[in-house]
């Protein structure tokens, strides 16, 4: 569910933020696609690593690949042509047409473009890796309730996202709802590591008791 409190995916807020970075909207058009053959491919490689390093450590590994590439999308907010700057409150250069003028470099929103576009691949495996977990580990009685109570939490992070939106609206408060959705990625991996090692620490346990009682 803390996946879903970001604005690090093509949406609505991200788009247009890139438009008031100069980027065009064919480009975005592309860059959205790209994205989403990225995504495909994450989807394409879920089984194959499923089979050859198990579910978890799957899970694990596309956690981290995601969190990874997320960290491009950071620095870009220290890097050139970045508006972030929380003592003015309107840094962009107004033309005379009343539209804000491009930065001179693009190089922060290249950044941000590029870790968005490259954790789609961590995004998808870990989702996939997090519902097939719900298929298997959950018993089927409360499976609908998990998963109910699962859907609540993801529209109650996705409202929270738009409130922050609303709370910090202009492109130089961008860089702390990165930061924020850095955050909540991060904090779900750590979710998702805490129950992969218990549940691998308890398959280890019940592995040395089977053997134990093949030995007796």
């Amino acid at each position: 569910a803390f996946l879903y409190m970001t604005v690090l995916g093509f949406d609505s807020i991200t788009w247009g933020y890139c438009l008031l970075q100069g980027v065009s909207e064919s480009f975005l058009g592309i860059a959205t696609a790209v994205s989403a053959g990225v995504g495909v491919v994450g989807a394409r490689i879920f089984p194959h690593a499923r089979s050859r390093i198990g579910l978890e450590k799957t899970g694990m590994t596309a956690f981290v690949f995601l969190s990874t590439c997320l960290t491009l999308s950071v620095a870009s907010i220290w890097s050139p042509g970045s508006p972030f700057d929380l003592y003015n409150s309107t840094p962009e250069i107004i033309s005379e047409d009343g539209i804000p003028e491009p930065p001179q470099s693009l190089t922060s929103v290249i950044l941000l473009l590029t870790g968005i576009i490259s954790a789609r691949l961590g995004l998808w495996v870990a989702d996939l890796s997090v519902q097939q977990v719900f298929q298997e580990a959950v018993e089927d009685g409360n499976r609908g309730t998990i998963c109910g109570v699962q859907n609540g939490l993801q529209s109650a992070m996705d409202l929270l996202k738009f409130v922050l939106v609303v709370s910090l609206p202009n492109a130089n408060t961008f860089g702390i709802l990165i930061i924020l959705s850095f955050l909540f990625v991060a904090t779900g991996g750590v979710f998702f590591f805490l129950y992969c090692i218990k549940t691998l620490k308890n398959n280890q346990d019940g592995t040395k008791m089977e053997n134990l009682e093949e030995q007796i």
